[in-house]
């Protein structure tokens, strides 16, 4: 039984185990070791728990997939299959062990172990193990699963207290809120629900209503069902900020404002005056001394011409004597100095100014076109370097770097310092720790 329990587990964790070549080692070893037990199984007629170490791997892919095919076509575990599935099903209890054994019945039924009479019979089964566990309060399920598939759901009654039992996981601020959040919300938008949508979303809010949540589950969870509860819960997130530069040069402030958008996403730009009522914390940043200056030299082209005399030894083969290798180059710098001094106050208290200067100079080069001069062949195309310099050159290289681009780092890096600001800080810090919350999954 512990055997197949595991078994059922790695299954499930199967379906969103990614495709790196890793994982996909362990699977592959971990199948080996099962094809053995199974095998075993096999021998000792214990057909059901041949079946529980195969199942998993039938919703996988490559290798482990048909290692466990194999093993089902054997004569005696093939005639025995179908009473071994309908048995293991009887006997399951937990949600991922019957999610497992329906997705097993169906590859079952698509690679002709069981014909459409045997796989309706077999998911009947698991549909109704699943009303008699869920009505004896013996099995859960959650908003968050496939609960539409299971006949007992057709029941609003049943639906109810699905939703009652999921709403009840936000109760003492859990970690895994945005799969209950997500999952409530499609509940609440679905037309057959409609009659219980109103009873269910005052249920709802009343279990929210003490959350700390992200501005990304308020905005996409929160604010299509109660969005007078969201405005209050992001304005709680937000730093409202008030952008003034002297002189003025809206150029600046409108690539700066871009930037701390960007890089800040729960800073919102007021109008002095428009701040929200209630929420008297206002940054205000006033720029000075704001001065960019900017330098491309446009850049040269060059040539470089490499002798057949100074090929590596593999570059020489299949080539001429007196081939040569040239390759363009191009060449150039670029350089961006800037500097400004930024006079911040929040909540009516000076922060400490923030002086930002630098002078960041970019040298570039790129090699292109590089041909073959051939005295027979004449002029071609090279599909290699001719020795491991020019190899490491123009590996090197990187093309002219965009202006405006380094523009923008400069504005980002300024908006980064706007984040050490006291007060500020605790705001930011409180958004991210609920967004770490927000990408926890449900344990249960």
């Amino acid at each position: 039984m512990l055997r197949l329990i595991q078994a059922m587990v790695i299954g499930v964790l199967l379906l969103a185990v990614p495709a790196a070549a890793q994982e996909q080692q362990s699977i592959d070893a971990m199948s080996k070791a099962d094809i053995a037990i199974a095998k075993a199984y096999i021998k000792q007629k214990n057909y059901p728990a041949a079946y529980g170490v195969l199942a998993p791997y039938l919703l996988y892919e490559g290798k482990p997939y048909r290692r466990a095919i194999r093993q089902l076509k054997r004569k005696k575990l093939r005639r025995a299959l179908y009473d071994a599935v309908a048995d293991t099903v009887a006997g399951e209890s937990t949600k991922h062990g019957l999610f497992l054994h329906m997705g097993a019945i169906a590859v079952l039924r698509d690679t002709g172990f069981f014909d459409a009479q045997q796989r309706r019979a077999l998911l009947q089964a698991a549909d109704q193990r699943v009303t008699d566990l869920w009505r004896a309060r013996a099995l859960n399920l959650y908003v968050f699963d496939d609960y539409a598939r299971f006949s007992v759901f057709r029941d609003p009654a049943e639906r109810r207290r699905l939703f009652i039992n999921s709403a009840d996981l936000l109760v003492g601020d859990p970690p895994y809120s945005t799969p209950v959040l997500e999952g409530a919300l499609a509940f609440l938008q679905d037309p057959q629900n409609t009659a219980l949508a109103l009873d269910l979303r005052a249920a709802l809010r009343e279990r929210v209503a003490g959350l700390w949540l992200s501005r990304m589950q308020i905005t996409s969870y929160i604010a299509p069902l109660f969005p007078d509860m969201a405005a209050d819960m992001l304005a709680d997130r937000t730093v409202y900020y008030v952008l003034k530069s002297a002189p003025r040069n809206l150029f600046f402030e409108a690539d700066f404002e871009a930037a701390i958008t960007e890089m800040l996403p729960n800073f919102m730009r007021v109008e002095p005056g428009s701040m929200p009522r209630g929420h008297p914390q206002l940054l205000v940043i006033e720029a000075s001394q704001i001065s960019f200056q900017e330098r491309d030299d446009g850049g040269y082209r060059s040539r470089m011409t490499v002798q057949r005399s100074d090929f590596d030894f593999l570059s020489t083969l299949g080539t001429q004597e007196g081939t040569v290798y040239t390759v363009d180059v191009e060449k150039g710098e670029v350089m961006l100095a800037y500097s400004a001094q930024i006079e911040p106050s929040f909540a009516g208290q000076s922060a400490q100014p923030i002086l930002i200067r630098s002078r960041d100079r970019h040298d570039y080069h790129s090699c292109y076109n590089a041909l073959l001069h051939s005295p027979e062949d004449g002029i071609s195309a090279a599909q290699f370097f001719p020795n491991s310099a020019i190899n490491d050159y123009c590996a090197r290289g990187r093309g002219r770097p965009d202006m405006d681009t380094l523009r923008a780092h400069v504005y980002q890096n300024m908006a980064r310092r706007l984040a050490d600001i006291k007060g500020v800080q605790a705001i930011i810090d409180l958004d991210k720790s609920m967004d770490g919350k927000a990408g926890a999954t449900v344990a249960r």
